[in-house]
């Protein structure tokens, strides 16, 4: 039961990095997927439940590394590459860029057993 009835409903967990889990992203986020939903399987906004959560790094892992990892390697390849005056000055304060990939989701239900 969800909202007192029956009706169809759902809860989805949207795990990210905390740079990307931030209020104005949640937002346009939460009204792109539920709309989504609410097209491809007729659940409205109203009866579905987002949770944003925001997962550090250190906890989150692609290909066997996690993004902590790819990170520090990123960073350590950059500094090999630099000749060795540029190497050798104090340290850098930009930031490092983060690989985003997505992982393609269908969220069509098989409406051919509703006839």
């Amino acid at each position: 039961m969800f909202g007192g009835s029956f009706d169809p409903a759902y809860t989805l967990t949207i795990h990210a990095l905390p740079s990307l889990v931030q209020p104005t992203t949640n937002k346009r986020n939460a009204a792109l997927v539920q709309r989504h939903i609410q097209e491809t399987l007729g659940v409205i906004a109203s009866r579905g439940y987002v949770r944003f959560v925001a997962t550090p790094e250190d906890n989150v892992a692609i290909g066997g590394k996690t993004i902590a990892a790819e990170i520090n390697e990123s960073s350590n390849a950059m500094a090999e590459d630099k000749p060795a005056e540029i190497k050798k000055g104090a340290k850098s304060t930009r930031k490092i860029g983060v690989k985003v990939i997505h992982f393609p989701v269908s969220l069509a239900a098989d409406r051919s057993s509703d006839s």
